[in-house]
């Protein structure tokens, strides 16, 4: 079931794609945030922030979308596969009419009277939303496509659909200085055109590169059924996360204003763009991962790929982590003219948490192949409610924001180990085995690199372009030497060897 020559294929395409969206995208932020300007930019992110929390079906039917149609293609049961792909885009329609009555009543209503947006703002603000609910609809009835993408592993085609979707929003945003129209309205409506477009193409290439669908209402209701039955606690999970992160951004909306959203906003950015290293590889494990635990549950090679998965992760966050954390104020002045106040402060923060959370990625994969996840949810819901509730009342108490969100790191510590605890119950998941094989051997690497940071910091001060490049130079080499010499085994650095020199040779 774990092609792992074929992983890693997928790994590298993936990461191509990011590397490219990920230039893109930071540059189309730094465009975006001098044509409309910090307050519409925090609006921007607020308004968009709202109709995100409602979008909790959209999040647990993509896993249980993805999870069924791997289980499917591990049978090898290509007419059970259809059935679950017509059955899951039934269930994204019924889910799509169910959030449209939610947004345009109590969002709608939420946003008028509740958000703290200037009042010669308040007209845009609402095209901002409606155009915010079609981007959303086309993403969410884009869902069912793209899962059967990923499920099949074609993720170069994955790779090649979200690089030519920056480049064209990248082509538009470029063009957004030259209208004399309110720019933050077509913005919004510029954002869903490129939505559209994204749902036609993965409708084109599901229908016409895996399998047609020609009727969707001819499903066997009890698939629908085991569809939103396997979401059913992954709604309260997603609502909770929802509430821990967009909540927390309202929360400082309603405390600090709109200016602090703009921070969040750049924060959220980087952290975007970082969490496309985590999500890529997630991307490409997450279904040799569930085929291999439905055919053989956690037998030693399973726990091996989730060992091997959670050492590339921690590579990957570390590798990109430690240059970006330790250079993170000249990153931001050389991207951003105008840095809006916390922004670094917020980002650093954001990476720590995607750190975390980016590593304990397999454990959670796990979860959801074993399908049973009822405890799991309720044991990090309980986790992420008291952070928020954690936020609100030092927030009312005028605390610091970035104390105040520096409480999200612990938050993800404890979410980690709450997998780990879920799984030990669920499976008798060897943790100590897991510990001594994954972040054992990371203690002295990352004190040594906690050192050399400092020494980089007092060595060269200042953070002009010339120094910045010099220190992101040394930044890099420090980490890769490292972590090849003190933390990667005698198979992981004989494996790279391997690639390089079969590389050299062609």
């Amino acid at each position: 079931m774990i092609d792992n020559s074929k992983v890693f294929k997928n790994t590298i395409m993936l990461y191509i794609r990011m590397a490219l969206m990920m230039f893109i995208t930071l540059y189309t932020s730094r465009i975006v945030l001098e044509t409309l300007g910090i307050e519409n930019y925090g609006i921007y992110n607020i308004v968009g922030g709202v109709v995100v929390m409602f979008s909790f079906l959209n999040l647990t039917l993509t896993v249980a979308i993805r999870r069924f149609l791997s289980v499917a293609l591990a049978t090898g049961d290509e007419k059970r596969f259809i059935e679950i792909l017509r059955a899951s885009i039934l269930a994204v329609l019924i889910a799509s009419i169910i959030l449209i009555i939610g947004l345009e009543t109590i969002g709608l209503w939420f946003l008028n009277n509740k958000i703290n947006i200037p009042v010669e703002r308040l007209e845009a603000a609402n095209y901002t939303f409606q155009f915010s609910i079609l981007t959303f609809l086309c993403n969410m009835n884009a869902v069912p496509y793209n899962s059967a993408i990923v499920s099949c592993e074609r993720m170069e085609v994955y790779a090649y659909t979200g690089i030519i979707e920056a480049a064209l929003k990248l082509g538009l945003i470029l063009l957004l200085p030259l209208y004399g129209s309110d720019k933050l309205i077509t913005y919004s409506g510029m954002v869903f055109c490129m939505a559209l477009l994204v749902f036609f193409y993965n409708y084109g290439y599901c229908h016409f590169k895996i399998v047609r669908i020609r009727n969707i209402f001819h499903v066997k209701f009890t698939d629908i059924i085991a569809i939103f039955s396997f979401s059913a606690w992954s709604i309260l999970g997603t609502l909770v996360f929802m509430l821990a992160t967009q909540g927390v951004n309202i929360i400082y909306n309603l405390f600090f204003g709109v200016a602090l959203n703009a921070a969040m906003g750049v924060a959220q950015q980087v952290n975007a763009a970082f969490n496309q290293f985590i999500g890529n590889l997630q991307t490409a494990f997450n279904p040799p991962l569930t085929k291999s635990y439905a055919s053989n549950g956690l037998d030693s090679k399973t726990f091996d790929f989730v060992c091997d998965t959670s050492r590339m992760t921690f590579l990957l966050v570390v590798i990109i982590g430690f240059p970006i954390v330790l250079n993170m104020s000249g990153l931001l002045n050389v991207w951003l003219l105008d840095v809006p106040i916390y922004a670094i402060q917020f980002s650093v923060l954001f990476i720590l948490y995607a750190a975390l959370d980016g590593c304990s990625s397999p454990l959670y994969i796990l979860v959801y192949a074993n399908g049973k996840i009822k405890e799991y949810q309720i044991l990090l819901s309980v986790i992420q409610l008291v952070y928020v509730v954690i936020v609100y009342v030092l927030c009312a108490y005028g605390i610091s924001p970035v104390l105040v969100l520096s409480l999200n790191v612990i938050n993800g510590l404890l979410l980690f180990v709450g997998r780990l605890y879920v799984l030990k119950q669920m499976m008798n998941f060897p943790i100590k085995l897991y510990f001594t094989r994954v972040f054992v051997p990371a203690i002295v690497p990352l004190l040594l690199l906690g050192l050399l940071g400092l020494l980089i910091n007092h060595g060269l001060s200042g953070f002009d372009l010339k120094t910045l490049i010099i220190r992101l130079f040394f930044s890099c080499v420090i980490v890769l030497m490292v972590l090849y010499f003190m933390y990667m085994n005698y198979r992981e650095r004989q494996f790279i060897l391997k690639t390089i020199k079969s590389k050299i040779k062609k």
